[in-house]
């Protein structure tokens, strides 16, 4: 599960981990998409093989990267990857 927090962030919770993951700092273009290109980040990465961490941060990095383009522009793969290495998560909980 996944839950957007806006300008804040999101949150991200698996069966065994809660993952909290502030917002990426970008100039705002519009916030149109980013919600979706949250969750199609997260699921791409997941398709990849890439670990849950990584795929979160492909996910911050889709999201972030859909609210500096304008309207429903999608970033560039090149943008996505940028913002996805300057993702920082951080642990909430263990356990349910």
């Amino acid at each position: 599960n996944n839950s957007s927090l806006g300008r804040k962030g999101a949150i991200f919770i698996t069966d065994k981990i809660t993952y909290g993951v502030p917002a990426v700092d970008v100039p705002v273009q519009s916030a149109v998409g980013a919600g979706d290109s949250l969750v199609a980040g997260l699921v791409y990465g997941l398709h990849e093989g890439l670990s849950i961490e990584k795929s979160i941060a492909q996910a911050m990095g889709t999201s972030c990267g859909a609210v500096m383009t304008a309207g429903t522009k999608p970033p560039t793969k090149e943008v996505v990857r940028e913002l996805a290495e300057r993702v920082n998560l951080f642990v909430i909980s263990r356990g349910l």
